[in-house]
């Protein structure tokens, strides 16, 4: 079960994502306030707060040494920063509209970036260049992601495609399209990138094995996903593998990674539970919502906003210790496959 341990509070306006670094010191979140701010998982503390962006922030992503920070904003631009100074060392502009996803590849060479102009582009972090401008998709890129060794580039898009793509020519190696055909709203490679997993709008979440198989060989079922861009992530859970997304009616779910079966599930926010991530090495996992509140402007008048000024870290304790809720839906098996190697 989960157990809240931290609430990080400090966005002025919506977290639309939020992201551990990868030796697990940090948090990075990014927010429609034109901010990116960086905390310390243990304290909660705020320890930095990045402002150079003029518009939202979408997306951000960490280095693999962690000494650097990459975020996507509405402004049309990428940043990278330097988390030792935390100054704005380098600002990547090329897209012609709002930027949704980014991504360092393990080297920290390279970053990818995925835009509502439909295009991804590669980036010489170093040189602060443009490589490679792919014609993507047909429709707003939604998250893009490194495979381990830097071969590959997967991306998803509202048109509802995931197409995996050679880092160095440009050139599309696979197109995965799944029966629905809802928009695909974010995708992860497995660690050692021989799957990928993926949200759409339609309620799932799909593992594929995009090397070997056209369609999905499981699917992730239970959770309410229909209307917003999710974000996911692989992780353990009683020392099994697990696929982690939130849902709709603010819950996180928790599944089997090999049976599908719903592991855990249990209320997080009071809305929309747009971001889950798990952390790399400690039982952690963070999430941020669509909270909705209504504000008064006249006595007949009331207008519905969304707000979510804060991010929830949840640790994982024995089953044993008392929780506010812990919910199992209903789980009705989608897709029969054979049994999956490692990940």
């Amino acid at each position: 079960m989960y157990k809240l341990k931290n609430t990080l509070a400090g966005h002025k306006r919506s977290v639309t994502r939020a992201r551990f670094s990868n030796s697990g010191k940090y948090l990075a979140s990014a927010g429609a306030d034109k901010t990116v701010k960086v905390w310390e998982i243990e304290n909660g503390y705020l320890a930095d707060t990045f402002e150079e962006h003029e518009d939202g922030v979408n997306d951000v992503c960490w280095s693999a040494d962690d000494n650097y920070l990459a975020s996507a904003s509405d402004d049309r631009s990428i940043i990278l920063w330097s988390i030792e100074s935390g100054t704005a060392m380098k600002v990547l502009k090329g897209h012609t509209n709002y930027v949704f996803c980014a991504s360092y590849n393990p080297q920290c060479n390279l970053l990818a970036s995925g835009s509502f102009d439909e295009t991804v582009r590669i980036w010489d972090v170093l040189r602060g260049k443009c490589l490679k401008t792919i014609s993507a998709h047909s429709d707003p890129v939604t998250s893009i992601d490194f495979s381990s060794d830097s071969s590959y580039i997967a991306s998803c898009s509202m048109d509802g495609l995931i197409r995996i793509w050679d880092v160095w020519t440009g050139q599309c190696l696979k197109t995965l399209v799944d029966e629905s055909n809802k928009q695909a709203t974010f995708l992860r490679f497995s660690p050692n990138s021989q799957y990928l997993l993926s949200a759409s709008l339609d309620h799932m979440v799909k593992l594929w094995d995009y090397a070997n198989k056209e369609r999905p060989i499981r699917t992730y079922t239970g959770h309410d996903n229909s209307i917003y861009a999710q974000s996911l992530d692989f992780g353990y859970y009683d020392g099994k593998r697990a696929v982690l997304a939130g849902s709709e009616d603010g819950k996180i779910f928790v599944w089997d990674l090999q049976t599908k079966e719903v592991l855990h599930s249990f209320t997080a926010h009071k809305d929309a539970v747009i971001n889950v991530q798990s952390h790399s090495r400690l039982p952690l996992i963070c999430s941020c919502s669509l909270e909705k509140e209504w504000v008064c402007s006249t006595k007949q008048t009331y207008i519905l906003t969304f707000t979510s000024l804060t991010i929830k870290i949840w640790e994982h304790v024995p089953a044993d210790t008392p929780m506010i809720e812990d919910t199992q839906p209903t789980h009705d098996t989608i897709v029969q496959s054979e049994p999956m190697h490692n990940v």
